[in-house]
C-alpha cells in the first residue's frame, strides 16, 4: 500500500480478490470496496484528513494517513 500518507488515492497491491473497510479512528466503516487481484487505486479525496484503518477481508490490517 502506497503512497503513505497520501492525498487524493492509494494504490493497493493483491494477489487475491477481496473486500477492503476502510475505517476511521472511531473504528467507523467510512468506506467498503471489493478490490480485485493486482494493482488497486482507491480513492480517498473524499475523506477527511486524518488517520484511517483499511481492514482486508482477510484479517490483514494496514493504517494510513490523509492528509
Amino acid at each position: 500500500m502506497y503512497p503513505n500518507p497520501a492525498s487524493s488515492v492509494v494504490t493497493v497491491n493483491l494477489t487475491t480478490q477481496t473486500r477492503l473497510n476502510v475505517k476511521d479512528f472511531y473504528g467507523r466503516v467510512v468506506k467498503s470496496l471489493s478490490l480485485a487481484e493486482g494493482e488497486n487505486v482507491v480513492s480517498i479525496g473524499d475523506l477527511s484528513n486524518g488517520m484511517y484503518i483499511f481492514e482486508f477481508e482477510n484479517g490483514q490490517v494496514e493504517i494510513f494517513m490523509k492528509q
